[in-house]
């Protein structure tokens, strides 16, 4: 399919033949995904993207949303986008990718009909751009979810970016922060050896009797461990003999201290653009809303303006046809906020009913979708009937 097509056939016609090696992908390191602190503030931004509800529109002349198509193939395609993954796992597995690549990458199994039969995610290292024999387009060569490898038409393939320059067709890199993730691995590391080095060496003894031979000096060694170890058991007190000397040995193996940890973290959250307090849950509302409006909705764009560019037709597109992510009612107020909300909209028939039980996250109820304002709250469809 895709927004670029200009005819039907043109979506199901399969790719026959390429020619070229054409543009590979840029080179990324999964040490993003992996380090802990930028895991977590991945895992963060994933599950507020995640959250969010993914429709199919039309909208009029001025742009405006004209139609809410919550029963089409489209807004269903993305409660249940492939037969392994929910909706939430879809957003989910697309911004963590994003985050950990700055490329996310799915691609629309169309079937052998013209709607959506599917949508899955590319799990990739590499992927690479081709030329089609014969036309003026491309296809992309990827490894689909069974391992197997796949020639999918550019047009039929979404794609987001960060860090995005301009050129070709990948993101950027995450280079900008590989000096703060060495730094905070190298920490770790340090604390972990610190740690292991003191529970290995406890001391050295003396021994004020004649060198012994190399077995007595092992067999003794052995002996004075036991009774070490059978000490830490039962009370941490052991007992030397005359001949013995023990001196207990301070192993300093470097660590970052926590102004230096706390630097280095610093940096990661914001290269992220995410406040730590987003990621522990202890921000207040001013700071949820700042996270929102400056991280999950430009995600949200970005895939709604992809989603878009994949699923529809440029003769769809004119008419009108969009894919839009959109949030939970009021995501990042708080409950003062959503009361102050349901009490100025109580009289005004701004809201439903049901949208004003989303807002204190009851699930609707049925003819709760109609808008009902103070003329003894009837429809607002008849409230001229009542005008004085």
């Amino acid at each position: 399919m895709g927004f670029f097509s200009t005819f039907i056939s043109s979506f199901k016609r399969p790719v026959a033949a390429v020619v070229g090696m054409g543009s590979d992908s840029k080179p990324w390191t999964a040490a993003v995904g992996d380090q802990k602190t930028c895991a977590a503030i991945m895992d963060c931004t994933a599950t507020h993207t995640a959250k969010g509800k993914v429709l199919h529109v039309v909208l009029d002349e001025t742009d405006r949303i004209r139609q809410i198509n919550r029963t089409s193939a489209y807004t269903r395609l993305f409660e249940k986008p492939n037969p392994m993954m929910s909706g939430y796992d879809f957003l989910y597995a697309m911004s963590w990718q994003l985050d950990e690549k700055n490329t996310a990458l799915a691609w629309v199994d169309w079937g052998e009909g013209t709607k959506p039969k599917a949508i899955w995610p590319v799990y990739y290292n590499q992927y690479r751009l081709k030329k089609i024999v014969g036309e003026n387009a491309w296809a992309m060569e990827l490894t689909t979810i069974d391992g197997m490898p796949r020639l999918v038409r550019l047009e039929d393939v979404i794609i987001l970016r960060q860090h995005y320059r301009g050129e070709g067709i990948s993101g950027g890199n995450n280079r900008p922060i590989y000096d703060a993730i060495t730094m905070a691995e190298a920490s770790d590391r340090g604390l972990m050896d610190a740690i292991q080095g003191a529970n290995r060496l406890h001391g050295y003894v003396k021994l004020k009797n004649a060198m012994l031979a190399p077995q007595s000096t092992k067999n003794n060694n052995k002996t004075l461990n036991d009774r070490i170890k059978e000490a830490a058991e039962n009370g941490g007190i052991f007992q030397l003999d005359a001949t013995e000397d023990f001196t207990a040995v301070a192993v300093n193996t470097w660590a970052a201290s926590s102004a230096q940890m706390k630097d280095v973290q610093g940096n990661l959250y914001d290269y992220f653009r995410t406040p730590k307090e987003v990621v522990n849950g202890t921000a207040n509302e001013q700071t949820m809303q700042n996270y929102y409006e400056g991280r999950i909705e430009p995600r949200w764009m970005a895939m709604a303006q992809a989603f878009t560019a994949a699923l529809f037709t440029k003769r769809e597109y004119e008419m009108g046809n969009r894919i839009i992510v959109s949030s939970p009612a009021a995501t990042a107020a708080s409950w003062a906020t959503r009361m102050n909300i349901l009490n100025y909209t109580r009289e005004t028939g701004d809201l439903t009913t049901n949208e004003r039980r989303e807002l204190m996250g009851y699930p609707p109820v049925e003819g709760g979708d109609k808008r009902q304002i103070s003329l003894n709250y009837v429809s607002n469809k008849n409230q001229e009937n009542y005008q004085t």
